[in-house]
């Protein structure tokens, strides 16, 4: 019971830092919020993200910069 209870503490903090990491990045356009999410949440490579999101590598990078100096934390 101890470490069920341990578990779920731990998720509860999972889930809250998920979202607040989602709230933070809906401030983006949705190219933007789309490839930071896609790595950052949803643990992809920046290879992958680009190849999902029809983007050059070069090109998937360049939404990244955009979307970093955008963020407003």
């Amino acid at each position: 019971v101890g470490s069920e209870m341990c578990i779920r503490d731990r998720l509860a903090v999972c889930d809250a830092l998920f979202a607040e990491i989602d709230a933070a990045l809906v401030q983006l356009d949705s190219a933007e919020y789309c490839a930071l999410r896609k790595y950052y949440l949803d643990c992809l490579k920046w290879e992958q993200v680009a190849a999902d999101m029809n983007f050059t590598s070069r090109g998937i990078f360049a939404l990244r910069r955009r979307a970093i100096e955008h963020l407003k934390l």
